[in-house]
């Protein structure tokens, strides 16, 4: 997808046999290209708003043109008129079936719009088109659907898919048995958002000492974070009864509160 050795190649190709197969679209590609590149000090700049009527002038010229389709469903982007960018990139897509650089910066999109199903959906395509592309790599990890561990025996780096890392993550809480190691394997399964497993670490704790009152921080956590709010109001509660100033406790239960639009009670907590 070098587009500039691309069309210097077309008007070579032109000038030596003007009745070639295709003639016409490389006419066309060389009519246009000139006025793409227009566009670039635009960029530079970052006036990107500026660019889209000039965008749309090419896109009329060619409606057919995948670069300028891209080209639009970024502005659109910075813009912050995501549908619109959306709907760009999936005609560029339509043109250019093949191109992972598009798939990726939809991708974006969809992580602006709040759309993290979608996101992982196109990123994973990206992924499969671009190999080892480490933008992709990043945007998978920061979803959740890949996770980094340590390659054994070496100081490099693996990706593991989320359903693996959770089959791992599974029989290491299965072996864990003091409440110092499952607690500390609770507060990492939380921070890779594993919400169920970190529970389960929790729980595990409380079943072995009731007593074990940070485990009741944890569970209400997890709770919290999975969206279970009646369950996380129960035990965050339950917790600050036995510490009562603990900050992180008030702040969760806060959260809660915001989350369930109980106005009064999280700002009682915060």
């Amino acid at each position: 997808y070098d587009f500039n050795e691309g069309a210097k190649t077309m008007a070579v190709l032109l000038e030596k046999a003007p009745q070639v197969p295709g003639a016409y679209l490389y006419q066309l590609f060389i009519r246009k290209w000139n006025k793409l590149m227009e566009l670039n000090p635009y960029f530079a700049k970052g006036r990107v708003g500026e660019a889209i009527p000039k965008l749309v002038e090419i896109l009329e010229i060619d409606p057919e043109c995948p670069l300028t389709a891209f080209q639009l469903a970024y502005c659109f982007r910075v813009t912050g008129e995501l549908e619109k960018s959306e709907s760009f990139y999936r005609q560029a897509l339509r043109m250019a079936p093949e191109s992972g650089w598009i798939y990726s910066n939809l991708g974006r999109t969809y992580r602006m719009m709040g759309e993290k199903t979608k996101a992982a959906e196109v990123f994973w395509k990206a992924l499969e088109l671009l190999p080892g592309d480490q933008f992709v790599l990043e945007q998978l990890v920061e979803l959740g659907e890949l996770f980094i561990v340590p390659k054994p025996g070496t100081e490099e780096a693996l990706f593991v898919k989320r359903g693996d890392y959770e089959r791992q993550m599974r029989e290491a809480l299965h072996k864990e048995s003091t409440n110092e190691s499952l607690m500390g394997l609770g507060w990492k399964l939380l921070q890779d958002r594993l919400m169920d497993l970190a529970g389960e670490a929790f729980q595990k704790v409380l079943d072995q000492d009731p007593g074990y009152h940070d485990a009741l921080l944890g569970l209400g956590t997890a709770h919290l974070e999975a969206g279970r709010y009646k369950e996380a109001d129960k035990t965050l509660s339950d917790y600050l009864d036995e510490n009562p100033n603990s900050a992180t406790g008030h702040l969760n239960l806060f959260k809660v509160y915001l989350a369930q639009n109980e106005q009064e009670l999280a700002w009682k907590e915060i």
